[in-house]
């Protein structure tokens, strides 16, 4: 038996209801369903609390109805049903369907992050006039069992134990999406102090890194102005500098993740904002007001500048970012390359380490000294892997460097030697060397002209 609702005269009503198989008249066993209690109008028990009718089916299955008519259907005397199945070895009926788990567990995980009250709460002093946290939660559902378009995960309403929606605008999904980016902020802070208070997070490392994504779009989007020209809002799809090397209109994203793989938070930035001025804006927002103990942030070292280095020590926190030996100071790799001081772990591992004090400016140019533990190891493995993926433009040095007057470079070639090339060039002609910044290159004025007279003919 379960609870419906059904509409009567524009009102809705409640029934128990019970499916039972009868002989159409064409002689075949049909489903029909068969009303054992006509319970009354909806708004006779509606006890005001988000998802009443959700809860009522709950209370009845579990046997304890919130509605106490109900109770003598609730009974252990009622007839036990038996049920008679068979399953062929093999078969894929014999794994686990989704439907049949995770209504059950993934609806306890939104309910436990506080999802359910926050989404009921907005939607009773907005208009919406859906049911916008089912629309969310079977998103969520599609999302993690399933993944589709939104449009065909709403189409997987019934393929769960439970249909997910009851009476549903089909459309309403998007309406659904545009109250998600809405309220982004409230319910990343919501299931946030959710895990604080309930799951006691306290995350000693927290992980963060920025990448972007690009639009298939010419035209970056403008920044709003106001009357003056000042920027009141600046666009998202900015050219930058693009992972995938695509001369595109990008956004640029950063993630905080704690130690157990969890993202804490997601923001977005215009495409064309360095991965370094994303850190402080991203922590002031997202990490500060968080009931946090002491953490370690790691993240690259283009990420961590000073300015974001001296915000985490200033909050009690720490930090380990990363750093290429080829983009260090002339001394420090002098340092590195020397034997002394190093410890060896084993005859494949070793490092060393010291203590430096740099001498940086604050947000405000007040000068701050700050002391660094610098670590350096050396790793056999790590090391033949690197030569193992550098090994073709290695051998493609000693090759330049056997012949270089009459080695051919390729365009590819020529781009990875620019970090290789001296300041200063060679007049073959008189042996005479000169600095590349006492080189000036001229235009070829009489070419321009001829370009454009070609260009009239064309035209013409």
């Amino acid at each position: 038996m379960i609870i419906e609702v059904v509409q009567n005269n524009g009102n809705k009503y409640l029934r128990l209801v019970q499916s039972i198989r009868v002989v159409n008249k064409d002689g075949y066993k049909v489903s029909q369903k068969k009303v054992i209690s006509n319970i009354g109008p909806l708004s006779r028990f509606d006890d005001g609390q988000p998802d009443y009718v959700e809860r009522l089916k709950k209370s009845f299955k579990a046997g304890n109805p919130l509605i106490s008519a109900l109770l003598p259907y609730c009974s252990e005397e009622r007839p036990v049903q038996s049920y008679k199945f068979a399953i062929n070895e093999g078969s894929p009926d014999c794994f686990g369907h989704p439907r049949l788990f995770s209504s059950i567990l993934l609806e306890r995980i939104i309910e436990e992050l506080g999802l359910r009250n926050l989404f009921s709460s907005y939607k009773g002093f907005t208009k919406i006039n859906f049911d916008v946290y089912r629309f969310a939660k079977l998103l969520i559902f599609g999302r993690l069992l399933n993944p589709a378009s939104k449009a065909a995960t709403v189409k997987q309403n019934d393929n769960y134990y439970e249909p997910v929606l009851d009476d549903h605008n089909p459309d309403n999904v998007y309406d659904t999406l545009s109250f998600i980016a809405e309220s982004k902020d409230r319910i990343i802070r919501r299931m946030n102090t959710s895990l604080v208070k309930k799951a006691g997070r306290s995350p000693e490392i927290i992980y963060y890194d920025v990448t972007n994504f690009y639009f298939e779009t010419d035209d970056p989007d403008p920044d709003i102005l106001d009357d003056e020209g000042n920027v009141i809002e600046k666009g998202q799809r900015k050219m930058g500098v693009c992972k995938e090397e695509r001369k595109l209109p990008i956004v640029q994203m950063g993630l905080f993740m704690d130690d157990d793989g969890i993202p804490i938070s997601i923001e977005t930035f215009p495409g064309n904002t360095l991965d370094q001025l994303t850190l402080r804006p991203d922590l002031k927002k997202n990490i500060d007001d968080l009931d946090f103990s002491r953490f370690i942030m790691i993240a690259d070292r283009g990420i961590c500048n000073y300015m974001n280095m001296l915000h985490l020590l200033d909050g009690g926190n720490g930090y380990i970012v990363s750093k290429s030996l080829f983009k260090s100071p002339k001394a420090e790799q002098e340092w590195t390359y020397d034997d002394n001081g190093y410890t060896s772990v084993s005859a494949d591992f070793k490092y060393k380490s010291r203590i430096m004090k740099r001498h940086v400016n604050d947000k405000n140019g007040n000068s701050r000294t700050l002391e660094e533990k610098v670590i350096v190891y050396w790793s056999r493995r790590f090391e033949q892997r690197s030569i193992k993926e550098n090994k073709k433009f290695l051998d493609f040095l000693e090759k330049l460097e056997e012949a270089s007057a009459y080695f051919r470079i390729t365009s590819l070639q020529a781009k990875s030697l620019r970090k290789f090339l001296k300041k200063e060039y060679v007049n073959t002609k008189i042996g005479e060397m000169m600095a590349s910044s006492d080189i000036r290159a001229y235009i070829d004025f009489d070419k321009v002209k001829g370009y454009k007279k070609a260009l009239d003919t064309i035209r013409s």
